[in-house]
């Protein structure tokens, strides 16, 4: 079935609610995975187009998002320790895995937070024991180690300072 257009306050992991402003797109039911195409989620600030697969008796998730306009205080509730104020534009391509390892694949991206500034492509695979980059080529400009160590708290730098460079 398609979707022409909902809007909601979305309760998700943490508070507050996401603000849908307008949400379309096609709903497909494939086996045991239910699909969103043609996704077109509109929140007050952000914008994101793609597609998402949920696959119900593994748990796992499939996304291919792109968003233009990304405000990364509206994603806080699904990522809190992201920045309050802070955005730019990304392309996501991942499979998030409830067991096993979850893969991303950030391209295009250029996100400001701040005085600190990520352009370019991050690739990294992520499960309870490990943590491994891969096709990355990133440009920082003044990533500071306290931004690096609140998006990734398993990482303690020991030192006060900032990245620039590629």
């Amino acid at each position: 079935f398609r979707v022409r257009q909902l809007s909601m306050m979305a309760g998700v992991f943490q508070a507050p609610d996401i603000v849908v402003r307008d949400l379309r797109g096609d709903v497909r039911y494939i086996g045991d995975s239910v699909a969103l195409r043609g996704l077109n989620l509109q929140l007050p600030v952000s914008r994101i187009d793609g597609d998402l697969t949920y696959h119900v008796a593994a748990g796992d998730v499939d996304l291919d998002l792109t968003s233009d306009t990304l405000s990364l205080a509206e994603m806080r509730p699904l990522l809190p320790q992201l920045p309050e104020r802070g955005g730019g534009r990304v392309d996501l391509q991942a499979t998030i895995r409830d067991t096993g390892t979850s893969v991303y694949d950030f391209r295009n991206a250029n996100l400001i937070m701040g005085q600190s500034r990520v352009a370019g492509r991050l690739g990294m695979a992520v499960n309870s024991e490990s943590f491994e980059l891969h096709d990355t080529d990133l440009r920082l400009t003044r990533l500071t180690t306290e931004l690096f160590e609140r998006l990734v708290p398993e990482v303690d730098t020991r030192v006060a300072g900032a990245f620039t460079g590629t």
